[in-house]
């Protein structure tokens, strides 16, 4: 247990123990993605918190595409003055902070009105609830290889905003049912060009791309969705395939998560939904991997690091409930996080049942 609380590297940064925040949403953004004062405070007990490494939620890396409200945007310069306030605040901590790029492409949780066009990798119909909640249909067409090369682009412009920024690392969100992790999926990618042959293929493009824009010396982490639904093996050929080709181009770090979407209910007495593919991967690839999904109790990590290879556990809803948890396991190694997964803090408020 005592080496989850050792100082060692993760993605080639410094850390001060093996707990990563895993990047969520917290909705505390300005409209147009400016980091406010709300979100400042909610961020700081995190960075008092003394984890090892945070993560901050989905950033938005065009003008345009929302997968929700009130997200980070990294797709223009003058967002980067706020942003290297925020990533200050954490250094003056002492704390590494990272952020997640993300797009939501056909699965939108925003509550407005969906005024751009759609990304899909195949053509899609669906749904998405506007402010007064009302049902709203939308129709997404194939994306053409121009419209590929441009959002890659984004992604490639947005990154050097986030090493510009003072960030440590970026993650690419290639998780959670979101546009990056529907390229994997073969209900969601039907394709019969070579981005449909192999799957795999946007993905790579795009770290590729992103590597080429901050350089061979900033860490790049990716976040995997290796099961669609808890218990579901069925992609994870698939996601081996991708993580071993990512990692030997030199990708820094993999979190292991899943499901579509993250905010499912889950199961109280269930912990580490993701940890047998974690292990999996930790076979075929140098990177560090960390495992995310349902990480609640001491004694289990310990577990898993005595029969798996895993090295770092990623943490979200027990963060929320309690940003110093971490400081509260250093102080007592019997100390029980008070998160039971009933998915409060993911039905759009990110406050714990327990503080409202």
């Amino acid at each position: 247990m005592e080496k989850l609380f050792e100082q060692t590297t993760l993605a080639g940064i410094e850390v001060s123990n093996r707990f990563m925040r895993s990047g969520t949403w917290t909705e505390l953004a300005s409209e147009e993605g400016a980091i406010t004062p709300e979100l400042m405070d909610k961020y700081r007990l995190l960075a008092e918190g003394e984890i090892g490494l945070v993560i901050a939620g989905y950033a938005r890396v065009n003008e345009f595409e929302r997968a929700n409200n009130n997200m980070i945007s990294v797709y223009n310069d003058k967002f980067i003055e706020g942003l290297t306030e925020f990533t200050d605040m954490f250094h003056q901590n002492n704390t590494p902070i990272g952020i997640q790029l993300a797009m939501g492409g056909t699965q939108i949780h925003y509550n407005g009105d969906v005024d751009w066009e759609v990304m899909s990798p195949s053509h899609y119909t669906g749904t998405y609830r506007n402010a007064q909640r009302e049902l709203v249909e939308f129709n997404a067409s194939e994306m053409t290889v121009e419209q590929i090369k441009l959002v890659i682009k984004d992604f490639a412009d947005a990154a050097k905003r986030v090493k510009q920024s003072g960030f440590d690392m970026l993650q690419i969100h290639a998780g959670h049912g979101y546009f990056i992790s529907q390229w994997m999926n073969p209900n969601l990618n039907n394709r019969t060009d070579e981005y449909g042959q192999d799957p795999a293929k946007f993905i790579i493009e795009l770290y590729s791309t992103i590597r080429e824009s901050v350089g061979v010396e900033f860490p790049i982490g990716i976040k995997i969705n290796s099961e669609e639904t808890i218990g579901d093996d069925s992609n994870h050929a698939r996601m081996l395939d991708l993580c071993t080709r990512l990692d030997k181009l030199g990708i820094n770090m993999i979190e292991v998560s899943g499901t579509n979407p993250s905010r499912n209910k889950l199961k109280v007495e269930s912990e580490s939904y993701f940890a047998s593919f974690a292990n999996k991967l930790t076979n075929v690839v140098n990177c560090d991997v960390v495992l995310t999904g349902g990480n609640k109790t001491l004694s289990n990590f310990a577990q898993i690091q005595k029969e798996t290879e895993v090295g770092f556990i990623g943490l979200s809803r027990p963060l929320v409930s309690e940003p110093d948890l971490i400081k509260k396991w250093k102080q007592d190694r019997e100390y029980k996080s008070r998160c039971i997964s009933c998915n409060h803090c993911h039905r759009k408020t990110y406050v714990c049942v327990f503080d409202k």
